[in-house]
């Protein structure tokens, strides 16, 4: 089984709605849990921050409308 599950996505998703006024910080120190952060900006229809260097990997694999370097733009 790979990491995270659906279920797992969903429980994080439902976390992040239930507290709208919160900042959320998700930790993503390796690639491999796009499908987690793309997940949550879809469901949520917000951008993901990430560190710049990430949003050129990001690009790379073609998501250009889910990540943001701008913290204005995004609480998650």
């Amino acid at each position: 089984m790979s990491w995270p599950s659906m279920p797992t996505i969903a429980l994080v998703v439902d976390i992040i709605a239930s507290h709208p006024e919160h900042d959320i910080v998700i930790g993503i120190d390796t690639l491999g849990k796009e499908e987690l952060l793309i997940h949550i900006s879809r469901v949520l229809n917000i951008k993901i921050w990430v560190w710049p260097e990430r949003l050129q990997t990001m690009h790379i694999l073609r998501f250009h409308d889910t990540f943001t370097t701008k913290t204005s733009l995004t609480r998650v």
